[in-house]
């Protein structure tokens, strides 16, 4: 460490930075050429698609079916599907097709002592039982209870008609929606740091974030909007819905405009350009926490901090 201080005598920050990006004995101190500007962003890049791959493992991960319902509670004699399911106050009830998921929808009680008995779930303090997930939004009323036992199950037909994919993909939004939050908040702090401090290296990490950000910003919404077909929240939690997703559009597009405004203003340095990029990036990382408290709100309830 004596001879590392020796022989690159930079600031604290940026020789934190150069020992773990890149080898600091190759470049000259304060000095960033293209090569050591690309090993930089594969390493992020490598870095970020590690940390993708940790917290989406747990997703992909085998879900036990040890507590599922073997027999559809509305025919009875039919078999439980693990693809047609609903989360009702504690527990997850399958069913053998979404017809009989509309019905139970409409008179749980009629049908809820088909099930077999359940221990309920833990759940943490404070916390809403999960949304009433559903492919067709409210369409519970769509088939009354008396018309079920004369229609025909048509599973091929039923099972399909919404793709399965899209809801998975769908799902993924808890774990993307990570990745904007960081992005976007740190390339704020880089940003700020530059005009602080003139560092180039501050700058350089702006231009690399910020975009990267942003995409992720315009993924999260996207999937974020598909996951929103298949659930459905109680009374004041739609309009938290609600606000939540178009909060979520309005902070991908600033976040894009902010990233592409950043670029054009360093390649032509153009100073104003900075700093209606940096407004841009401000408003987005408070879009960014603005978006994030809502989202919270659909799982822990509108009174979280009065309780």
């Amino acid at each position: 460490m004596r001879g590392f201080i020796a022989v690159a005598p930079e600031p604290a920050v940026d020789r934190l930075v150069s020992s773990w990006l890149y080898d600091p004995r190759r470049l000259p101190p304060g000095s960033w050429d293209e090569k050591q500007m690309n090993t930089l962003k594969a390493r992020l890049v490598l870095l970020f698609c590690i940390c993708l791959v940790v917290i989406a493992a747990p997703t992909f991960a085998e879900t036990s079916l040890s507590d599922m319902n073997e027999w559809c509670p509305v025919t009875t004699d039919e078999k439980a599907e693990t693809d047609v399911w609903v989360d009702f106050e504690d527990r997850r009830v399958y069913f053998c097709c979404r017809n009989c998921r509309r019905d139970f929808l409409r008179d749980p009680g009629a049908f809820i002592g088909n099930l077999p008995v359940a221990e309920p779930t833990t759940q943490t303090d404070g916390q809403l039982p999960l949304p009433v997930t559903l492919d067709e939004g409210i369409a519970a009323n769509a088939i009354p209870a008396s018309e079920h036992a004369d229609q025909e199950h048509d599973h091929a037909r039923d099972h399909h008609a919404s793709s399965s994919s899209l809801r998975l993909l769908g799902k993924l939004h808890p774990i993307v929606v990570h990745f904007p939050i960081a992005l976007i908040i740190a390339a704020l702090l880089a940003a700020v740091l530059f005009v602080v401090t003139k560092r180039e290296i501050f700058a350089h990490c702006t231009r690399f974030l910020l975009p990267l950000g942003a995409a992720g910003a315009v993924a999260a919404a996207g999937i974020g909007w598909i996951n929103a077909m298949y659930v459905n929240y109680p009374g004041e939690l739609e309009t938290v819905l609600f606000r939540h997703r178009w909060l979520g559009v309005s902070t991908a597009v600033v976040a894009l405009v902010a990233a592409i405004v950043y670029e054009i203003a360093k390649r032509r340095k153009n100073r104003t350009g900075e700093i209606v990029a940096l407004i841009a990036l401000t408003l987005a990382a408070l879009l960014v926490g603005a978006t994030g408290h809502l989202g919270a709100t659909l799982i822990y309830g509108t009174d979280y901090f009065t309780m």
